[in-house]
């Protein structure tokens, strides 16, 4: 699936929330964990495209592209859709952003810093590869 599908199911979720919001860079990592998390739970990716090791940590370029006008600003209900995949998907989709909603942008960077995958790409070649996300996730979290 496109990130920018999955991008745009999480601002929906985000404006179904009347507590926790969305800005460019928090949407960044939950993309992150959603497809960590995908891996983990489907053994299959959701995103088709790689992340790249940024200095905040994990971003999909055409996503920051999409996004970047609302800098640290929330992201408009405009700009989301409910309109995304299986039904697994979704259910991934919505577990990430149940448990990772409550962490504020700049935590969620500084947790993702700690993360092999992110560290390994800003000591390499500055992608994260998705082979990089399923090992992590499947040894982190088994």
């Amino acid at each position: 699936m496109k990130a920018l599908d999955v991008a745009k199911y999480f601002v929906y979720l985000s404006h179904q929330d009347d507590t926790f919001t969305i800005t460019p860079l928090k949407l960044q990592k939950l993309l992150y964990y959603a497809q960590g998390f995908n891996v983990l739970w489907d053994k299959k990716l959701l995103i088709s495209e790689e992340f790249h090791a940024w200095k905040y940590g994990p971003v999909i370029p055409d996503i920051y592209d999409q996004y970047k006008i609302y800098g640290q600003k929330v992201i408009p209900v405009r700009e989301g859709s409910n309109r995304v995949g299986t039904k697994d998907e979704r259910e991934t989709i919505e577990a990430v952003w149940r448990d990772y909603k409550i962490y504020g942008a700049f935590e969620l960077v500084r947790m993702t810093h700690l993360e092999d995958p992110w560290i390994d790409a800003v000591n390499g070649n500055g992608i994260i590869s998705n082979e990089d996300i399923i090992e992590y996730f499947e040894n982190a979290y088994y």
